[in-house]
């Protein structure tokens, strides 16, 4: 299965999209478990999209998404992708690595800080806050916690009365580097 997949991965960055999805299924088929395999075939048709109109990245394998809400920002296929009322999650079954964007708004008479005091979400111990510097947002501001010996990062980007807020974790995870390239990617 590893072969196939391996197989698959290559020609999807060449563009290769149809090739590499038969490579996919035939890794699927000798190992229906393996989630990476599960995820790219439940996304190929994000894949397939962001192929024709130029959005796969062929250098980082990221797809474009467009949330329903109009919350944009690449991803890698690898990775499931749920959206639903509450937010969208994402998550890279391998590494236990999550992802959890949600949007919400804010009065314009309310400042960043003061939307960032009354945000009532904890997840576990707050260790570290301030301010962040991200592409796409003039204010963004992060909190570090520590769940269970968990570290989670929690973003809140502000454009306008618009709030995304993100939380990831394990923060330790080396799929670090790909959500850096989510997080630098998002547009409102």
């Amino acid at each position: 299965f590893e072969a196939e997949f391996s197989i698959g991965a290559i020609l999807l960055k060449y563009g290769e999209i149809e090739t590499a999805r038969d490579h996919f299924e035939k890794s699927l088929a000798i190992n229906p478990k393996y989630k990476s395999t599960q995820n790219i075939l439940k996304n190929f048709e994000l894949v397939n999209s962001a192929s024709r109109s130029g959005l796969l990245n062929s250098n980082q394998q990221l797809v474009n998404y467009r949330s329903k809400t109009g919350l944009a920002f690449n991803f890698s296929p690898y990775w499931s992708i749920e959206e639903n009322q509450e937010g969208i999650k994402l998550e890279a079954d391998s590494e236990k690595f999550i992802v959890e964007l949600k949007q919400d708004f804010k009065s314009k008479s309310v400042s960043a800080e003061a939307y960032i005091v009354a945000s009532e979400e904890k997840y576990g111990q707050l260790i570290n806050q301030g301010l962040a510097k991200l592409p796409n947002f003039k204010t963004a501001y992060v909190k570090v916690w520590n769940q269970n010996g968990i570290e989670k990062l929690q973003f809140f980007l502000f454009k306008d009365e618009r709030v995304v807020n993100v939380l990831v974790f394990p923060s330790n995870s080396e799929l670090m580097k790909e959500f850096d390239l989510l997080l630098g990617s998002i547009l409102l």
